[in-house]
C-alpha cells in the first residue's frame, strides 16, 4: 500500500468517525434551522455545520470539492466569530484538519 493510498484510507476513516459522532449532536435537539431569537454567531454556525457535514460524506467520492466544502465554511466561522470577540470552538480543529487531508489527497491525484 502507497503512502497515497494510505492517507486517503486515513482521512475516510477519520472523515466517517467524525460524521458518525457529529451528526447525533447536530439533529439531537430537534432539527436546527436558523431563527431571529438566537446571535448572529449561531445562526452563521447553524448554516456552516450542514455544508461541512456533508464535505465529510462527499469526500469519499470528490476529495477537493470535500476539502474547500469542509475548510472554507470553517475558516468563515472562526474568523467571524473573531471578529465579533467570541471564542470559536477547539473541536473545529479536528474537522478541519479532514478538510485539510481532503485537499492533500485530491492535489496529489
Amino acid at each position: 500500500m502507497s503512502k497515497k493510498d494510505r492517507l486517503q484510507s486515513v482521512t475516510k476513516i477519520l472523515a466517517t468517525i467524525l460524521f458518525i459522532l457529529i451528526i447525533p449532536f447536530y439533529f439531537g435537539y430537534g432539527l436546527p434551522i436558523p431563527n431571529l431569537n438566537l446571535s448572529f454567531v449561531e445562526n452563521l454556525w447553524l448554516t456552516i455545520f450542514p455544508v461541512f457535514i456533508s464535505g465529510l460524506l462527499i469526500g469519499w467520492k470528490w476529495e477537493k470539492l470535500a476539502g474547500y466544502m469542509i475548510t472554507i465554511p470553517i475558516l468563515i466561522g472562526v474568523v467571524s466569530t473573531f471578529c465579533i470577540n467570541e471564542d470559536p470552538s477547539i473541536a473545529l480543529i479536528l474537522p478541519f484538519t479532514v478538510g485539510i487531508m481532503y485537499l492533500v489527497c485530491g492535489y496529489k491525484k
